[in-house]
């Protein structure tokens, strides 16, 4: 494997773990605020 294609692939991996984990501390945070939302209003 050319290093070029071994340092495209590792970039990709990283942006691709990042992205994930991005999403899942927005989800998470969305969650955590709506459900202290609803919990404030019951």
């Amino acid at each position: 494997m050319p290093l070029h294609r071994f340092f495209v692939r590792l970039t990709v991996a990283t942006l691709s773990i990042r992205e994930v984990r991005t999403a899942c501390h927005a989800a998470g945070s969305f969650r955590l605020s709506r459900h202290r939302f609803t919990s404030s209003m019951a």
